[in-house]
């Protein structure tokens, strides 16, 4: 049997049943009654009968055409498998072949290459008949001796080689390397040294070499030669060496102090390098005050905070656990501890009791225990355990007077009173550790009382000399007592475009301190301030610049895209140098507490806000909507991955106009010059006409020695907008001062350079 015929071996039974059905068909047909097989049934019911075999025979019709399908297809793949196996097996015989052939061509042409090479040896002239090789050694005719060179064809079609013994080669090449790494290491030794040795002569080993060089070139003199070159160290030009600067005869300046290893210059801005010789009085602070620290009695005294649990206390721990009861929560109260502002109740749980059971039960504690509102923090960082912090039924005050001891032990660079915990311990921020301060909330929840206890902290333990302020108020009477204290830096600014302009002034700040620590080496301001009163090169410390910007959603909703991008390059740069930035708002809405502000000042408060969602956008946590108001608060500082509540100190408006006047006794503010804070676009008169008399000529001339003095450069649109004078006239002084040489030429879109100080 066939292949083909294996696959359709069904046929041959299945054409029986088939013709057998044909047959019962035909005899239904023609009524024949004949008792022959299943026929007897079929005549009882001859209708049912004639139905059933029509569709049976239906059946096997669709049943032949599915197997005559399938056997078709497993024909056909049966074809293709043994098709492919075949191609298989000629692909190997053919590879198997052509690996014979490939093996069969190499292993020739390895046995032809071998015959060639013994067929054609190589073959030079004597050596001794070569002319123009007079320095070769004379060797016998029976010594073998190996050569390196070229063949040269001569004009008389003659070939030559020129060539030399390996072993003169080596031996030159020796005599030769020796020499170089001798002065290889001379050349390292000069380096190391702290001066750079110029050579004046050549050295006698190279004088030698180079005379034997030139002998062999006379020597072998021939129409073919060969020459060799010989590398000589280049002569390195000697460095520029250090030399005196000769003072001008002019200039007041009496000696002049070389200072080595420090880039010094003379700087404007507030504070900074300066030497110790006479010096522009405007590069340091023009009034001189002896500051006397406020005292303590300028403050009011409250009643001392207790932490004795009294016996209603207890009474509302055992409502507390009852209410657990009723909510089939088994727990003990392991510890109670009375804050100022609320009373946290420390419950253990038991195995099993999941803490999110206990969350979610937050206002129906409150309403058992008759509270405003209950925070629970689940669980309490570092311990095994569940807090319910429940109000007071009294509040104690926390005087700001009665935290000042708690500065004093402490060395902060700048100290600033936040309040007490809920345990009773003080809690004192040092603002340069922060580096930056974030505070929200809403009307009344005390966040103006927290920034005036920031700023009277530091008027209490810092002078103008140590800290310097740039205060903003947009609301005009929150921080207008302030001004006139000598710690300010500008008088209170309530502008927006101030507010940018004092903001730009403390970059120009940053980038002068940056130049000035890179010149002494240093990293940060504390380092810096350090060195300059060990090395005594400065009259003046570096003070820290402090910059309070209160209710700063008013000013983001006229200039907000261009103070966010200041605050985020102040908040990312500025720690280092001294310059810190405190922010404040009662609206924590996402389009004013931004994204870039959040990622850049980690450091926040979180006074009483109205939701959640407040909370998170101030302090990316829940909580705050659960807070008191009047102080109460949740502080998340940078260097803690939680919040901690803390009840914040009181300080009356009595109080803050009590320490600011004793404050303002002291001296006058040293402003910054006005003409900073003034819009670039106004530009002053530009008419030619813009003469002045003599008297006002040589005010004027001495006015703009001064300002180029504290920028240590000259320009006339810099002079124009700081003396508010016409173009033509700023032009004129600039040009009397190059003459005088006082200023340097032009320098394109540079400012002219500070030649010499004026008579």
């Amino acid at each position: 049997m066939t292949r083909k015929g294996m696959s359709f071996w069904w046929m041959v039974p299945y054409s029986g049943v088939f013709y057998y059905s044909f047959y019962i068909l035909s005899q239904l047909l023609s009524k024949n009654r004949a008792p022959q097989l299943i026929m007897e049934r079929l005549n009882q019911a001859p209708t049912m009968a004639l139905i059933l075999v029509i569709l049976l025979l239906l059946l096997e019709v669709t049943l032949f055409i599915l197997f005559s399908i399938l056997s078709g297809k497993l024909y056909k793949r049966a074809k293709e498998k043994r098709k492919g196996m075949n191609t298989i097996d000629k692909k190997k015989k053919r590879a198997k072949r052509e690996d014979k052939e490939v093996k069969e061509s190499i292993s020739k042409e390895t046995i032809e290459k071998e015959v060639s090479q013994e067929a054609k040896p190589l073959s030079f002239p004597e050596i001794k008949n070569v002319p123009g090789l007079q320095t070769i050694r004379a060797k016998s005719d029976t010594q073998d001796e190996m050569y390196v060179g070229k063949l040269n064809k001569l004009p008389d079609e003659t070939f030559i080689l020129t060539s030399t013994p390996i072993g003169m080669i080596e031996d030159e090449l020796v005599e030769e390397n020796v020499s170089l790494t001798s002065l290889k290491r001379q050349l390292k030794l000069d380096e190391s040294t702290k001066g750079v040795r110029v050579p004046t002569s050549m050295p006698s080993f190279l004088n030698t070499v180079k005379e034997k060089e030139q002998q062999r070139a006379v020597e072998e003199f021939s129409p073919i030669s060969t020459k060799e070159e010989t590398i000589f160290p280049k002569k390195e030009s000697p460095l520029p060496t250090s030399q005196p600067v000769k003072v001008p005869e002019n200039s007041p300046i009496k000696e002049e102090v070389i200072v080595e290893d420090d880039d010094i210059d003379y700087v404007s801005g507030v504070g900074g390098l300066v030497s110790t010789v006479d010096a522009p009085s405007s590069l340091l602070s023009r009034k001189k005050i002896n500051y006397q620290y406020p005292s303590a009695d300028l403050l009011d005294s409250y009643p001392n905070h207790t932490s004795e649990v009294d016996q209603e206390t207890i009474d509302a721990g055992e409502n507390l656990m009852e209410t657990l009861k009723e909510f089939k929560i088994e727990a003990k109260v392991s510890a109670i501890v009375k804050g100022p502002t609320v009373t946290m109740y420390e419950l253990t749980l038991a195995p099993g009791v999941r803490i999110s059971s206990i969350s979610n039960l937050a206002d129906n504690i409150a309403m058992e225990l008759a509270a405003i509102s209950v925070r629970i923090v689940a669980p309490i960082p570092g311990k095994q355990a569940v807090g319910i912090e429940v109000p007071n039924a009294k509040r104690s005050i926390i005087g700001f007077k009665d935290l000042l001891s708690s500065v004093a032990s402490h060395s902060f660079h700048l100290p600033m009173i936040l309040g007490r915990k809920i345990t009773g311990e003080p809690v004192v921020m040092d603002l340069t550790r922060t580096p930056h301060l974030l505070i929200a909330g809403a009307t009344g929840s005390g966040k103006s009382v927290c920034v005036n206890s920031l700023i009277s902290s530091l008027l209490y333990f810092k002078s103008p000399k140590e800290v310097r302020l740039i205060l903003v108020d947009p609301k005009i009477v929150e921080l207008r007592i302030y001004n006139g204290i000598p710690h300010l830096l500008t008088p209170v600014i309530t502008e927006p475009k101030k507010t940018i302009k004092a903001l730009e002034f403390c970059l120009f700040e940053m980038e002068r301190r940056y130049k000035l620590l890179n010149s002494l080496a240093v990293r940060n301001i504390g380092a810096y301030n350090t060195k300059i009163a060990h090395s005594n090169i400065a009259r003046e410390k570096l003070p820290y610049i402090v910059v309070v910007i209160d209710e700063f959603a008013d000013i983001m909703t006229t200039v907000g895209k261009e103070l966010e991008t200041l605050l985020a390059r102040l908040a990312a740069m500025a720690r280092a140098v001294g310059i810190h930035l405190v922010l404040a708002t009662q609206r924590p809405s996402a389009d004013i507490i931004t994204g870039i502000i959040k990622s850049n000042i980690p450091t926040r408060i979180a006074f009483s806000v109205s939701g959640q969602v407040n909370s998170r956008i101030i302090i990316d946590e829940g909580g705050a909507e659960k807070l008191l108001g009047g102080g109460d608060m949740l502080f998340v500082p940078s260097w803690e991955p939680s919040s901690t509540r803390i009840q914040g100190a009181f300080l009356s408006d009595d109080e803050v106009e009590r320490v600011v006047n004793y404050v303002k006794s002291q001296g006058e503010p040293d402003y910054l010059d006005e003409a900073f804070f003034e819009d670039e676009n106004e530009n002053g008169r530009n008419g030619d006409d813009d003469e002045f008399d003599e008297g006002s000529d040589e005010a004027m001339r001495e006015k703009a020695i001064k300002i180029i003095i504290e920028r240590n450069g000259a320009s006339a649109s810099y002079l124009q907008r700081r003396l508010r004078i016409g173009y033509n006239k700023a032009a004129r002084l600039i040009e009397e001062l190059e003459d005088e040489g006082i200023v340097g030429p032009s320098r394109g879109s540079k400012p002219r350079e500070l030649l010499r100080m004026p008579d």
